[in-house]
């Protein structure tokens, strides 16, 4: 009857039902026990972008006005946007000789609370001589707001090593000192929670965290980048030469994030130093001075084409740029 075969269909589709499950949670315990990803992106493509976003400000510099994030303006004083005479950086910061030359951002950015993070390249004039030999550069310098002290954030001293006075003190020394005349890149992360700064000298962390004094100034700072706060300051003298790829964050930036930060601009300047030596081994290859038989020549050949594969690569790699212009340089 009817109601005999309702019941009948109602079984079946029952145990359908129950199959249909079974095979789900069968499916997802296999892929599962294989690993497949939940994400198709990978975690070393996330480092690499991450530093892309809450951006507050970045300038490169083609005017003074920052292409991401809030879009401050830069009020120059004294100082222009000039040609590098680098392909890699084009327009940058210009700083000559004298005193109070800077950028300015008006009631910019409180460093006296949570994290903050600051980066840029920067190439030091070197053929600009100071009175005081062993005067530092001040590189980023918050002002006074009334009876609130404005420090310097981050400077370059004479032997090329950084320190900042952020909370008062001038312990917070890097290790490593970088040369000047070369373009170099510099990125500070200060954790006023933890009162330390950290140094990522051109990517790669300085040492440890560093202790930055617990005297912090908790207020929304005039920034200047390129001069002391204190007018005909000569030490610190203002920083001489080319700033470029500013980057401002209120917040701490990772060690994979400053690493991956710094290879945007340093794998295209490896790139381009590696086609000029490319151009010098051919030139010493062809000159005759070894016969082709000769072990070096060989290498010499060798390391030309590995170079050449490399700076070939769609999107080269830091790495093996790296790889290749040592073993180039060692073969010529």
């Amino acid at each position: 009857n009817d109601s005999e075969k309702v019941r009948k269909k109602e079984k079946f589709m029952k145990k359908k039902s129950l199959k249909m499950v079974a095979s789900a949670a069968l499916a997802l315990t296999m892929l599962a026990q294989v690993g497949v990803p939940v994400y198709a992106e990978s975690i070393e493509t996330t480092a690499e972008t991450s530093w892309k976003s809450d951006v507050k400000d970045h300038w490169n510099f083609d005017s003074n006005i920052s292409d991401q994030g809030n879009r401050s303006t830069g009020v120059l004083h004294d100082i222009t946007i000039e040609e590098t005479g680098n392909s890699v950086f084009g327009k940058a910061l210009k700083f000559g000789t004298g005193t109070d030359k800077y950028m300015s951002l008006e009631n910019y950015i409180n460093t006296g609370t949570g994290q903050t993070s600051f980066s840029m390249w920067y190439k030091y004039d070197t053929s600009i001589t100071e009175t005081n030999t062993n005067a530092s550069a001040v590189l980023l310098q918050h002002e006074d707001k009334g009876n609130r002290s404005g420090r310097t954030l981050l400077s370059l001293k004479s032997d090329g090593k950084y320190d900042t006075f952020i909370n008062g003190e001038r312990a917070a020394v890097t290790e490593k000192a970088v040369q000047k005349g070369d373009w170099q890149h510099i990125t500070v992360v200060f954790d006023q929670e933890a009162k330390t700064v950290k140094y990522y000298i051109n990517g790669e962390l300085d040492g440890t965290a560093k202790t930055i004094g617990n005297s912090a100034t908790d207020e929304v700072l005039t920034l200047r980048v390129g001069s002391h706060k204190s007018a005909g300051s000569t030490d610190p003298h203002p920083m001489r030469g080319f700033i470029d790829e500013l980057y401002v964050y209120d917040r701490a930036l990772s060690d994979n994030e400053a690493k991956s930060l710094y290879e945007e601009k340093a794998t295209e300047l490896y790139k381009v130093d590696l086609n000029v030596l490319i151009t010098e081994a051919e030139k010493l290859l062809s000159s005759g001075s070894l016969p082709e038989e000769n072990e070096l020549h060989v290498k010499l050949q060798e390391a030309i084409s590995a170079a050449k594969e490399a700076t070939s690569a769609g999107t080269p790699v830091m790495e093996t740029l790296k790889s290749a212009k040592d073993t180039l340089t060692k073969a010529m």
